[in-house]
């Protein structure tokens, strides 16, 4: 099983999104199976960046000249696993932040340079990843599941839209609505040439982009179309984990021995993760 997911990369809360990712994994029992394309320069962060690495995240340069062998050779390891996964690709390549207008502004003068339709609440996408990992997937797929969200308080009005937030403040507030608006598209929809696959990922843009304007005017009111439906989850599939890994912690967090050993060990492993991927990972992957 093989399922591609391209998200908007962030519409309101800037680390929030990749969690969505999760919370619609786990409902679907695929949490283990995630996989993302990444920036390359995410493969510095601290443990994570490793962790990324190890469980098949595909790590671009955003155009470099070897991301599309890197992103097939890559996938057509996993299929030859026959690895299940849930692909996750951010096809802006970076985050939509109403207070760095000149990044807005350059993706518009792009789109109008291209002669692709200029975006109001998205940026232009990048389609080489996409486009790369449908070509090496070909009918490994099961679905392209086209994922929009945005974000706001219980009672927060909408209008006019605001900068984005950390997670920080997203956990710290009360009442903060995750809306996820989803596009499924069988294999049988999605272009088989270059140039019909680059087009159609523009046109899904289009229609975020409506979506979005939808979202954040007076006929939207902070909703999008369709009827909503919400599916909670439940305790019995979480508190488990959060059990476990309350247990694990605790005397960690709790103990001044426990303590000293983490931040020793954090100190550790983070540099070790990072001298790994800086001096070792592009080679053992070539």
């Amino acid at each position: 099983m093989f399922s591609l997911l391209f998200y908007l990369h962030s519409l309101r809360f800037v680390v929030v999104d990749w969690l969505v990712a999760d919370l619609l994994a786990i409902r679907q029992g695929s949490l283990g199976r995630i996989r993302y394309i990444l920036k390359d320069g995410l493969k510095f962060l601290p443990l994570y960046g490793f962790y990324f690495g190890q469980h098949g995240g595909i790590y671009v340069r955003r155009s470099g000249p070897r991301d599309h062998y890197h992103i097939i050779r890559k996938l057509d390891q996993l299929k030859k696993n026959n690895t299940p996964m849930w692909l996750v690709i951010f096809p802006e390549g970076t985050r939509y932040n109403i207070d760095r207008p000149e990044s807005i502004e350059k993706s518009k003068a792009f789109a109008e340079g291209e002669g692709l339709p200029v975006l109001q609440h998205v940026l232009t996408p990048r389609t080489k990843a996409t486009e790369a990992s449908l070509e090496a997937v070909g009918d490994y797929i099961d679905a392209v599941y086209d994922v929009t969200i945005a974000y706001k308080g219980v009672t927060e009005n909408p209008l006019p839209r605001t900068a984005a937030k950390g997670m920080p403040d997203f956990l710290a507030s009360w009442g903060q609505q995750v809306h996820i608006y989803c596009h499924r598209y069988t294999p049988e929809q999605i272009p088989k040439n270059e140039e019909d696959r680059r087009t159609w990922v523009h046109k899904c843009f289009v229609e975020k982009d409506q979506i979005l304007s939808r979202f954040y005017n007076e006929l939207g009111g902070g909703k999008f179309p369709g009827v909503p439906r919400q599916r909670r989850l439940s305790w019995l599939r979480t508190t488990p984990y959060l059990a476990f890994w309350l247990a694990t912690l605790a005397p960690f967090i709790f103990t001044k021995l426990g303590r000293a050993a983490y931040w020793k060990m954090w100190l550790v492993t983070g540099f070790g993760s990072v001298t790994y991927m800086a001096l070792l990972f592009d080679k053992l992957q070539a």
